[in-house]
């Protein structure tokens, strides 16, 4: 089954299978690069990554 999937999935690209999935009820995320998610809108209203001079996360803000 393993391979199956890997195969299916082989046959289109991350962003034409996040497209199929929008609108259905199933938990499906796309696997972003670090670039991707550091200027993603929910991680960018979050603050949550610092951007200079390299991509790194940033300590929670509630943190002790």
């Amino acid at each position: 089954m393993k391979a199956r999937f890997a195969d299916l999935f082989a046959t289109k690209t991350r962003d034409e299978w996040t497209a199929i999935f929008a609108d259905v009820d199933a938990c499906v995320t796309p696997v972003l690069t670090p670039r991707e998610a550091a200027h993603h809108p929910y991680n960018t209203e979050r603050d949550v990554f610092a951007l200079d001079p390299v991509i790194q996360p940033r300590p929670r803000r509630d943190s002790p």
